[in-house]
């Protein structure tokens, strides 16, 4: 844990009270919004993030400095993000906004909706389109934020929002990162993708949101999952799988009772690795779209990064 503070939190999952989950798409945080929910960085002038700071019944709050500090970081779409990898922090450093909750502070119960001017600094992070967003509250009696690591999703101080649109057509790709947040061990490493069927109440309102700027977009679909793959390139004893394209006899995609792919190899300490996310849309009809969950899980199995794709097919 990064912090003693127990008064402040933001929610993963809308209503979740700082309690995050270890398991679904925890990566969609209510709590932050880019550019009133488009999720996508504005090519042409400054973008807007709001970070939504909830308060809780806690002890008093003895100090002479009483505000809350949020610090916001972007990152290409990634699973695995880290304050020094994949990330380039936006808020509260120098030639960036000071964010924070200043006097009267949110009382137990409620909550304080911050608001700043995110202007493009050049770094490599921080070119137009779809981006990852991780934030971070603390009291200022409390500043001692990881230099690290994130602790995603169980630290309730800290939540993401990583989600992205492909409408290329009809082979979209996505290359994403991600890494080893472990600067002193090897990690052997999973990067799963899964077909969402069953998509909870929170994806679907942020696939609903996120698409609504997508002209010819006309239905979600959980049926006729297209297949799809992942490819790495330069990584050595990568073990693939693929059971996106056929059910086995029993009706299952390999270990999963949905469609899967999923590669396994190791990464040095702090190691960074690209890989291409690909979806086969060739016999989808135009306006489908598609939902996709991205996965890293540490050699435990637990998933401790996420992204969610949603694949359109916009042409004929």
């Amino acid at each position: 844990m990064s912090f003693v503070d127990q008064c402040f939190y933001l929610e993963s999952v809308a209503g979740d009270g700082g309690n995050h989950a270890t398991s679904g798409a925890w990566w969609l945080s209510p709590d932050i919004i880019l550019n009133n929910g488009s999720d996508t960085a504005n090519p042409t002038g400054p973008n807007t993030v709001e970070v939504r700071v909830h308060a809780q019944g806690c002890e008093a709050l003895a100090t002479d400095d009483p505000k809350v500090i949020v610090d916001v970081y972007v990152g290409d779409p990634s699973l695995v993000m880290t304050p020094t990898g994949n990330t380039t922090k936006i808020s509260n450093t120098t030639g960036r906004p000071v964010v924070e909750i200043l006097p009267p502070l949110p009382l137990p119960g409620q909550n304080a909706l911050v608001s700043f001017t995110w202007i493009n600094g050049g770094t490599a992070v921080e070119a137009p389109g779809h981006k990852c967003l991780i934030a971070q509250c603390y009291p200022s009696w409390d500043a001692n934020p990881s230099a690290t690591t994130f602790d995603l999703p169980a630290e309730q101080h800290v939540a993401q929002r990583n989600i992205t649109i492909l409408e290329n057509n009809p082979d979209p790709e996505i290359f994403v990162n991600t890494i080893n947040p472990n600067p002193k061990g090897r990690e052997l490493v999973t990067v799963r993708a899964v077909a969402d069927l069953k998509p909870a109440k929170h994806v679907l309102q942020a696939a609903r949101n996120a698409l609504k700027r997508i002209p010819h977009f006309k239905r979600l679909k959980t049926v006729g999952i297209p297949s799809f793959s992942i490819e790495f390139k330069g990584l050595r004893d990568v073990r693939l799988t693929n059971n996106s394209q056929k059910r086995s006899a029993k009706g299952n995609y390999g270990r999963l009772k949905v469609p899967n792919c999923e590669a396994r190899f190791e990464l040095k300490p702090g190691q960074k690795t690209r890989f291409k996310f690909h979806v086969d849309l060739e016999d989808a009809k135009s306006g489908d779209a598609f939902i996709f969950h991205l996965m890293h899980l540490n050699s435990k199995q637990r998933v401790i990064g996420g992204l969610t794709v949603i694949a359109v097919r916009t042409g004929n």
